[in-house]
């Protein structure tokens, strides 16, 4: 199944391989994003001396041709949807931006937008 999706990358192999993840491992979606499928996310929980905090990475793979590796074309405002406990949250920060973003909670998510990405970027909710 596996050469299938590299080889034809159909959004609906991928829809359907997502969606059987998630009912095998019978675990609500926890991240959830308009990104494109260049875009690698990662998502970490971690406690810090100031308490909890969730960080998410976002890896821009578009300048990946094979072997080689070019200069990552742009992507703007990337959304994203990540699942929250309910923990008081006071910020949401693009750590190579270098800005706070607007977010909102609502319905066991915290919703923000990521104006624009290169290589990579770190987000820090907390």
């Amino acid at each position: 199944p596996d050469r299938y999706y590299y080889t034809q990358a159909l959004p609906e192999y991928r829809s359907l391989m997502g969606g059987l993840a998630c009912f095998m491992i019978r675990n609500p979606l926890v991240l959830d994003t308009n990104a494109s499928p260049q875009v690698e996310m990662v998502l970490r929980d971690q406690a810090s001396e100031i308490g909890y905090r969730r960080m998410v990475s976002f890896i821009n793979y578009s300048g990946q041709n094979g072997r080689s590796f070019n200069e990552p074309v742009e992507m703007r405002d990337i959304t994203a949807q990540i699942a929250w406990d309910g923990r008081l949250i006071q910020r949401v920060r693009a750590s190579v931006l270098e800005i706070d973003l607007p977010f909102e909670v609502a319905e066991g998510s915290i919703y923000f937008t990521l104006p624009r990405l290169n290589l990579f970027e770190k987000v820090i909710l907390e």
